[in-house]
């Protein structure tokens, strides 16, 4: 089976610090930075602990109306869904 990669607008689960499972929306995908223009080294280097990390931004969706949903950076991937993680929603059965 060919190995999943995160895209914009994928349906992922953002675990929470209290370990609860809640849907997700990726909202940015962090890339080597392939551009010409020079960028600060403090940068550089957080940007590719981010695309190590397989870390993406997301929108999380709460099931709660007075705060439905929250921007959250750099996320990083856990395949094991340790809390402030994602990852991609189990398959049910």
């Amino acid at each position: 089976m060919t190995q999943q990669k995160p895209s914009l607008g994928r349906v992922v689960h953002f675990v929470a610090g209290d370990g609860q499972h809640l849907a997700a929306t990726i909202s940015q995908v962090y890339t080597p930075y392939s551009g010409t223009v020079p960028r600060e080294p403090e940068e550089e280097a957080r940007r590719a602990t981010l695309c190590e990390a397989q870390a993406v931004d997301v929108h999380v969706l709460y099931p709660d109306h007075q705060s439905p949903m929250q921007f959250v950076e750099g996320v990083r991937y856990d395949e094991a869904a340790g809390p402030l993680s994602w990852h991609w929603p189990e398959r049910e059965g």
